[in-house]
């Protein structure tokens, strides 16, 4: 269970199944660490707007098109 805690359940999870099903419960986990890291991570690409020039596929913007969208 030493790996549990190091993958960040509570000493006072309840398992159910084997002790294989368990130890692969275990192993399929994220740990809650890294899943809270890449959540911030993916909420900070997803509300802030991009900085600098805007780079684009098109060759040429087309009319009344905005890098961003407003707010408003």
């Amino acid at each position: 269970m030493e790996v549990a805690l190091l993958q960040g359940f509570q000493l006072d999870y309840k398992w159910a199944g084997s002790k294989i099903c368990i130890a692969c419960q275990i192993d399929n986990a994220v740990p809650v660490g890294l899943a809270r890291a890449i959540a911030g991570a993916l909420h900070h690409c997803l509300c802030t707007p991009p900085c600098g020039p805007q780079r684009s596929r098109r060759s040429t913007p087309s009319p009344g098109s905005q890098p961003w969208p407003s707010s408003a």
